[in-house]
């Protein structure tokens, strides 16, 4: 196969990855790593998220308004992981 073929090859597979039928003739073996990949994305966000909302809120010293607002960033960042992410 010629280099150019194999370009072609490639941006195609990669444009239209998602779908079902050029990976299966691509024949890429890693539709599942895909998907764990994009399971774990939203799982760290909301344990980071949650770690930083329950550290303002055990620790005294940390309750600051500058560290409210950070919550309500942790917060917001916490509703799209639930809600977009997944």
């Amino acid at each position: 196969m010629s280099q150019r073929h194999q370009a072609v090859y490639l941006l195609v597979c990669l444009s239209i990855y998602a779908s079902v039928y050029v990976i299966h003739v691509c024949r890429w073996p890693t539709p599942r790593y895909w998907s764990l990949c994009l399971l774990s994305l939203p799982m760290v966000t909301l344990f980071g998220n949650a770690l930083v909302c329950l550290a303002v809120c055990t620790e005294r010293g940390l309750h600051t308004a500058t560290n409210y607002f950070i919550v309500s960033l942790a917060i917001a960042d916490i509703m799209v992981a639930l809600l977009v992410m997944t």
